[in-house]
């Protein structure tokens, strides 16, 4: 059984076990084999388990925006996939990030109070 509609991703991947060029790679491929449907989550984690793997995260906003500017920065590699923010703490850290990084992402407010689709709306406009 195979399907050409149903979209997958990485669920949330942690930014700090890979190096962003061995993430660049790997996630420019997939969406080449799956049409598209492939969606990139990425997280700063949290404390307990970047401590458990000897790992010091920076300021969550600023860690995030620079992965994800480094993220489109990498050459030689195929289109991005659309890039899922995760946070641990509210919604307003992700929508912050996602405005500075995608200007035309949904606000928060939008979101929340007039359209609860629009962030699935902009996510298909913008995965092609």
């Amino acid at each position: 059984m195979s399907t050409e509609r149903i979209e997958f991703g990485t669920s949330i991947a942690n930014m700090y076990t890979r190096h962003v060029a061995d993430y660049a790679q790997t996630v420019s491929f997939i969406p080449e084999m799956s049409n598209g449907r492939f969606r990139f989550g990425i997280g700063v984690s949290h404390e307990p388990a970047l401590d458990h793997l000897g790992v010091t995260a920076g300021r969550p906003l600023a860690a995030t925006r620079t992965f994800v500017e480094e993220l489109r920065a990498q050459k030689w590699i195929g289109d991005l996939p659309p890039i899922v923010l995760a946070a641990m703490r509210d919604r307003k850290f992700v929508t912050v990030v996602a405005r500075r990084l995608q200007p035309d992402a949904p606000a928060q407010e939008e979101v929340k109070q007039q359209d609860p689709h629009a962030v699935k709306r902009w996510g298909r406009r913008n995965s092609s």
